[in-house]
């Protein structure tokens, strides 16, 4: 198992992942597949519902680009994640958890977007 670990650890090491990033990246991921296994969702306010199948498919799509770090993924699923966390109800146990997870999603997501600004400047300083 150790073996396996440090594979991991070394993988992650190679492309520059981090914890932050990581977690974002598993959020991401597992809001996405809520809102598509959630059949009766829906959004407040009059917002039509066929509004959550692009919502989920930009979060689904999101993941590489979060792994890959790039700053307008994380500007992008922090609003979607603000969006559906301030306006995504319905009365199932599910729906009652996506608000939540969407909460810590764009947490986690501004966490891992500052971190990445500060390494880029870093980068930008050294390449100078």
């Amino acid at each position: 198992m150790s073996s396996v670990n440090k594979t991991i650890r070394q993988i992650f090491a190679n492309n520059n992942i981090s914890q932050k990033v990581l977690t974002a990246t598993i959020f991401l991921f597992f809001s996405g597949i809520l809102i598509f296994l959630d059949v009766g969702g829906a959004f407040m306010y009059g917002i039509p519902n066929e509004l959550i199948l692009p919502v989920y498919i930009i979060q689904l799509a999101l993941v590489p680009v979060y792994l890959k770090r790039y700053k307008i993924g994380y500007i992008i699923g922090i609003g979607i994640a603000i969006f559906v966390a301030l306006t995504y109800r319905d009365a199932t146990t599910i729906a009652r958890t996506i608000p939540i997870v969407q909460y810590f999603l764009t947490f986690f997501s501004l966490l891992a977007y500052r971190e990445i600004k500060e390494v880029k400047a870093v980068e930008k300083r050294f390449r100078d």
